[in-house]
């Protein structure tokens, strides 16, 4: 053979796996899981939105590199997967209308984003637009935000109170 001896091919033998184990114990497969407890559902946590309805106007007062303005959250809609609002900044005495925006309902508590080293947050009770709110406070990068939470999920409207350096935004009232 002038290109040499002619090479064997290396045949995989088929392998058999072990049973997996069976009984009380035993690892669980996908949609194996045990039934809920009496009292328990294995549906996903959906967040309280019982105080928002449709045609509500969140009002805040906005302080924004010493210029003072009103923003108003506007909601259009409650479904069961987002809220959708329109925001309206009035700076003095002229209206400007945003494009809608829908807020995720939210599945999980919230966390801090990836990524950011200088995040700390905590639990708050908070007093304010006459209501008295649980939150969540994240401060990050010299801002402090006061996010309302519910059953330790996020809530409606997406934030309470913001400070920063050079900004500052407070609910003032839901009409």
């Amino acid at each position: 053979n002038a290109t040499g001896p002619a090479k064997k091919k290396k045949v995989k033998k088929p392998t058999t796996q072990p049973a997996p184990p069976k009984g009380p114990g035993a690892p669980k497969g996908p949609g194996e899981g045990d039934p809920p407890a009496p009292g328990e559902t294995k549906e996903p946590i959906k967040a309280d939105l019982s105080h928002v309805k449709a045609g509500q106007v969140y009002v805040y007062e906005m302080e924004a590199g010493g210029m003072k303005l009103e923003m108003r959250y506007v909601v259009e809609a409650v479904t069961e997967r987002a809220i959708k609002y329109v925001t309206v900044t009035v700076v003095m005495g002229n209206e400007t209308r945003s494009p809608a925006t829908e807020w995720a309902i939210p599945t999980a508590p919230l966390k801090a984003p990836p990524g950011l080293t200088d995040v700390k947050t905590r639990q708050e009770r908070l007093e304010i637009a006459g209501q008295s709110w649980d939150t969540m406070v994240v401060e990050s990068s010299g801002n402090t935000t006061w996010i309302p939470t519910k059953n330790g999920l996020p809530t409606f409207p997406p934030l309470l109170k913001m400070e920063g350096k050079n900004t500052k935004m407070v609910l003032q009232r839901i009409e």
